[in-house]
């Protein structure tokens, strides 16, 4: 009987060892699998992390570009700051106020050829206690000569 015993044992333990062998088949196949999956990703983040530094420089140029179309459309324009506002009339005063200015300076400056628009900055104040805002001149591109104005 002890035989039989032995040999049950021994059939079992040889079972148990071919389902061992088997479980770590499979853990070695789905690893591997995971090896190749984990690559791959590193692959995919390494291409993203490029194509986002690309993207990264190429947002810069435009931001920069922009930048500079902005700044030369302003170069034209002329902020006036510290002449008093009108608080009794309920009119942008801008354009009287740069006429004053340019005649109290002897400039010739005609609205409808050298200026584009003019306007007061902000919102009018509610008191006249208040600091005047600014008066913003855009200039039309095309005078002959803007440093007279300037």
């Amino acid at each position: 009987m002890s035989r039989k015993l032995d040999v049950i044992t021994l059939e079992n333990l040889h079972a148990g060892i071919m389902d061992v062998k088997n479980c770590v088949n499979d853990i070695l196949q789905k690893l591997n699998m995971f090896q190749q999956r984990v690559h791959t990703l590193e692959m995919e983040n390494s291409n993203l992390k490029h194509e986002n530094k690309k993207l990264k420089s190429f947002l810069d140029q435009e931001y920069h570009k922009t930048d500079e179309l902005d700044q030369y459309g302003r170069k034209e324009n002329i902020r006036i700051y510290g002449n008093p506002e009108d608080f009794a009339s309920e009119e942008d005063d801008g354009e009287r106020k740069l006429l004053e200015i340019a005649a109290k300076l002897d400039i010739p400056v005609d609205v409808t050829h050298d200026l584009q628009r003019v306007h007061r900055l902000g919102k009018k104040p509610k008191t006249a206690k208040a600091n005047p805002r600014g008066i913003y001149l855009f200039i039309c591109l095309f005078i002959a000569d803007t440093k007279s104005i300037v």
